[in-house]
């Protein structure tokens, strides 16, 4: 978490303990820097800010976002039960905040185009052409692959969705991208995105779902997910929780003016551990690793190390301080293979050895050094 956002968590929560909603003073201080944030938020997207909705995270961004598309909880089910006409399109490789709620809505009977990747995980733009339709509703697609960092190009996906159906909406899972490369919605032609306050410095807990300029002319401009108070335009009922709202603004006011600063940082470290990476490894992901390649996000690389599985890599190196992921969920008696590998076409032994690393920009050269001489440690030792 940023020095700056935990001061501004410990400051808000000592200082602004008011429900926003209230109407007494200690109220109307708390909506006060309610309204602060929601404007800073809508300057660093350039919407008003009765566009930024904050939520508990990149999860129920998401979800909002989707269920929010179709009109909300009663008007999706409603629409389901009348057997409604329209598609939603997703990909194959989506993290499961996205997948797993377009999955429940197929299983209630919503019609949905599953769209495929490419060997490098980027959407298969062909298919996505075939499966639109005049009647789609919502398409719904990473900015970057959680996995494995691929950069969807949506200017490229928005003006083709935009060719063969105007009406649809275009949802950005930017939980990835945000503060990590310039994301400017109306030049991505997309209308809602989802960010994450944790993966920029900011606290757990707090997201929020942006909407774009196409919502000014809109309405209703989404509908709900969960019931309640008027809070949020009702579009998000709850105590509003202040604090955590200041600690995320604070954080990506932080990003946004470092944001060069912190890319070329994350860059550096890519380039320094993928020309260090042992003669095991394999990258999977977008092939060209240059630091201008528009296709890869600057903060993850993930690699397969075939004849050791990721399991036993995984604890190896977590027993020595490094928190790495397979990017699945494994069992040491029944391990599974990555499903994004998977999905890439990329092959079980690939899937099954994946490794994802991240940086944050406060790491260093010297970390990622060592790094690397200790995976090559438990290569000698577990491969």
């Amino acid at each position: 978490m940023l020095p700056c956002s935990l001061e501004r968590l410990n400051e808000l929560t000592v200082n602004v303990m008011g429900n926003s909603a209230s109407a007494h003073r200690r109220g109307r201080q708390a909506e006060e820097v309610e309204n602060e944030c929601r404007e800073a938020i809508g300057r660093l997207f350039n919407v008003p800010p009765t566009h930024v909705i904050f939520t508990s995270g990149g999860t129920e961004s998401n979800n909002l976002a989707i269920w929010g598309a179709l009109g909300g909880l009663t008007q999706a089910f409603h629409w389901l039960k009348n057997n409604g006409q329209g598609k939603i399109l997703t990909s194959t490789v989506e993290h499961a905040a996205t997948g797993k709620v377009v999955e429940a809505l197929e299983c209630m009977g919503a019609p949905v185009g599953w769209i495929g990747v490419d060997k490098e995980g980027l959407l298969d733009l062909n298919q996505l052409e075939q499966e639109l339709t005049t009647r789609t509703k919502l398409l719904s697609i990473h900015h970057a692959q959680n996995e494995m960092g691929a950069l969807q190009d949506l200017r490229a996906i928005s003006k083709l969705v935009r060719s063969k159906q105007p009406d649809a909406l275009i949802h950005a899972d930017a939980v990835q991208s945000f503060m990590k490369i310039p994301l400017d919605m109306e030049d991505l032609g997309v209308d809602l995105v989802s960010v994450s306050g944790h993966k920029f410095g900011g606290p757990k807990g707090i997201g929020a779902l942006v909407l774009g300029r196409r919502f000014e002319t809109r309405n209703p401009k989404i509908g709900n997910l969960i019931h309640g108070s008027a809070q949020q335009h009702g579009l998000r009922p709850g105590t509003v929780p202040v604090p955590a709202i200041g600690a995320f603004v604070a954080a990506a006011e932080w990003g946004q003016r470092n944001l060069g600063e912190c890319q070329r940082q994350l860059l550096t470290l890519r380039e320094r551990l993928t020309s260090q990476l042992p003669s095991l490894a394999v990258v999977n992901g977008p092939s060209d690793l240059s630091p201008n390649n528009p296709r890869r996000a600057p903060q993850t690389i993930n690699f397969s190390l075939p004849g050791l599985p990721s399991a036993v890599a995984v604890e190896a190196l977590s027993a020595r301080g490094y928190c790495v992921s397979s990017g699945a969920a494994c069992h040491s008696t029944n391990p599974k293979p990555n499903e994004t590998i998977m999905q890439m076409g990329l092959g079980r032994e690939r899937a099954l050895s994946a490794i994802r690393a991240s940086f944050s920009a406060q790491n260093t050269t010297a970390e990622v050094d060592e790094f690397v001489k200790v995976l090559n440690e438990v290569i000698a030792q577990y491969a």
